[in-house]
């Protein structure tokens, strides 16, 4: 079992987000005038359907608890242990996402007229209920009017807008935001405590820092630490889950206040290639940024911490996850100064149309650096050969589909753009890959082994490529 279902909070009092455990307890309070269709909104991770099964267990519990502060499930008699089980044939958990249709609501409203089989009250925990499709949800909408007095909804989403409102206005709305550091702190310390964990100062901060608000993926970092040691240290948290350590954020900040772009698009790139996160590397310039706003809010300060905003929420939208950042730090600098600064090092004038060659000496870097970085890459690489640079695209011949197709995955792709972007000076580099009838001389030979050792000397294959 994953920590997070083992430690999952079992009463109000457990749940990590303060205002919905206010929410709930004034909620419970009502005992007989208790709502009959809750919904639960707000981001993923953040105990939706955790709190969904504890107003489950308080309105079936047989020996509910009441305290100070309201009423708690007794969790020791035969409905609460069935409910935390997940065995309970009085609660029925429906994922919306699957069984969106008019015909999956018009099953639902066939069998909600049976009464519980052994509760005081059948409820329905729906989750991802924004999926429902319009006509489910008007066909839902009759029973949300007219429900049997058995029956208790529980509406789980995280896009309640999605929702039409002639449903959302018959629904008792409980609100879920994202989890401040100290509430991630919670449950992290719970774990801790009750699994034994010898977790150095600085590692909680580390993973709230990374969760984003979300109590689950919060759950899942910790649980990704333990198998890394005895104990778990803040270097380890850092080089698990920071991706920004694979960069000098500081350094690149001030490429960027000195509007260096070239430099700054290059390593951004190789961050990427890396295996950075685009998300990670935009939060931890916002923090520096942040600083600098505080102590001195010029108008260009600002306006690149709105571009870094745009940025992240364009995340989702763009193909590659880095787009957006590149394109807010081109806007933030001006184009017109990049094209001035722009320069295409060790590439020969081919024509007036902006279209170059690759100097020879350029791609013997290319397979150089390519070679230090991945052996495999650089084999591949060998059999293929430079065609022309045009604006930021280098085209590529390749001689098998099967090279071809490895070129163009996107692991080897971004590792072969990040070296062509530092050693031809171009900035968010493209590659194009095409298929062209291999010269007389590789005909003869065999394609190479991607892990088979090559000893030829990486400018005599460069030669042999162009010619010379």
């Amino acid at each position: 079992m994953t920590l997070y279902l083992k430690y999952r909070p079992q009463t109000i009092d457990e749940l990590d987000l303060e205002s919905v455990r206010s929410q709930l307890k004034s909620l419970v309070s009502l005992q007989d005038k208790l709502p009959h269709a809750f919904l639960f909104a707000g981001p993923r991770g953040t105990g939706k359907t955790s709190a969904a099964r504890i107003l489950a267990k308080i309105v079936n519990c047989e020996k509910p608890v009441k305290t100070k502060d309201g009423i708690e499930p007794c969790n020791k008699c035969a409905q609460c242990k069935a409910i935390s089980e997940g065995r309970s044939m009085d609660v029925i958990e429906l994922d919306t996402a699957s069984n969106r249709g008019i015909d999956d609501i018009r099953v639902l409203r066939e069998n909600i007229n049976l009464v519980p089989t052994s509760s005081s009250k059948k409820i329905y925990i729906m989750d991802e209920a924004h999926m429902l499709t319009v006509e489910a949800a008007n066909a839902f909408l009759k029973t949300l009017e007219e429900p049997p007095s058995h029956a208790i909804f529980i509406l789980a989403t995280t896009d309640p807008e999605k929702l039409p409102i002639t449903v959302r206005s018959r629904l008792t709305t409980v609100q879920f935001q994202k989890a401040t550091a100290e509430e991630v702190a919670r449950p992290l310390a719970r774990i801790i405590k009750g699994e034994g964990l010898d977790v150095e100062d600085g590692v909680v901060e580390i993973i709230a820092a990374c969760a984003d608000g979300s109590l689950r993926d919060a759950v899942k970092m910790l649980e990704s630490l333990v198998p890394a040691g005895d104990k778990i240290t803040k270097k380890t948290a850092e080089d698990m889950l920071l991706s920004t350590n694979l960069i000098n954020v500081e350094k690149l900040l001030e490429s960027i206040m000195a509007r260096n772009l070239e430099p700054v698009l290059i390593e951004i790139q190789k961050f990427i290639a890396s295996g950075g996160s685009a998300r990670s590397l935009i939060d931890a310039l916002q923090a520096l940024l942040r600083d600098k706003l505080l102590a001195d809010p010029t108008p260009e300060t600002i306006k690149l911490m709105k571009q870094l905003f745009e940025a992240r929420a364009n995340i989702a939208k763009s193909f590659a996850e880095e787009l957006p950042l590149e394109l807010a730090l081109i806007e933030w600098i001006g184009v017109e100064k990049v094209q001035s600064k722009k320069k295409a090092p060790l590439l020969d004038s081919f024509a007036s149309n902006g279209v170059t060659n690759v100097d020879p000496e350029a791609w013997t870097r290319i397979l150089t650096e390519t070679r230090s970085r991945n052996v495999s890459l650089e084999a591949l690489l060998r059999t293929a050969r430079p065609l022309t640079v045009d604006g930021n695209t280098l085209s590529v011949a390749v001689y098998y589909r099967f090279h071809k197709e490895r070129l163009e995955a996107e692991q080897y792709r971004r590792m072969f753009e990040g070296v062509v972007g530092e050693v031809l000076g171009l900035a968010s580099p493209r590659i194009i890959c095409t298929l062209e009838d291999p010269p007389t001389s590789i005909k003869e030979a065999p394609p190479a082994s991607l892990t088979q050792t090559q000893e030829t000397d990486i400018i005599k294959a460069a030669e042999e490529i162009f010619g010379e």
